[in-house]
């Protein structure tokens, strides 16, 4: 039953995915998906996966520099197996935030594919959320 849920949850995000087209400043301009975990793969495949669509992110996060703090906001990132984000990120309101997250939200629900595939346990405590982001050496910090 759960390979079974695992490949509808797949094939679902997949014709959700492929839907999705935007443009993005200097980085990767296509927000189609790049990658996604499959039944098939290794959980080693899946961690670069994983780390792939991470560094897509992060890279259209840092894109720009942090000099005025009220251009930032915040939006959780990943799963937790018991539920809720595994963290935050921050981006700039100056970069194609649609796009940003659109990435966001296939790497979340690729990271709860990845643990529901591999079984994945966690503590179960809550992810603080941020109250804002300030500026530091130009770059974003988010303020707890």
């Amino acid at each position: 039953m759960k390979k079974r849920s695992f490949k509808i949850l797949l094939l679902a995000f997949i014709l959700t995915g492929s839907a999705m087209s935007c443009t993005s400043e200097n980085i990767n301009t296509d927000c189609t998906p790049t990658s996604t975990i499959n039944d098939k793969a290794s959980k080693e495949e899946d961690n670069a996966v994983l780390a792939k669509l991470f560094k897509e992110i992060e890279d259209l996060s840092k894109s720009k520099t942090c000099d005025n703090a009220g251009q930032w906001l915040f939006t959780p990132i990943g799963a937790k197996a018991c539920g809720g984000p595994s963290g935050y990120i921050a981006y700039s309101s100056q970069i194609d935030t649609a796009c940003f997250l659109k990435k966001v939200e296939h790497y979340t629900a690729q990271s709860k594919m990845y643990n529901i595939k591999h079984s994945i346990g966690s503590d179960c405590s809550i992810t603080a959320s941020p109250k804002s982001v300030s500026c530091e050496n130009g770059k974003p910090v988010l303020v707890y």
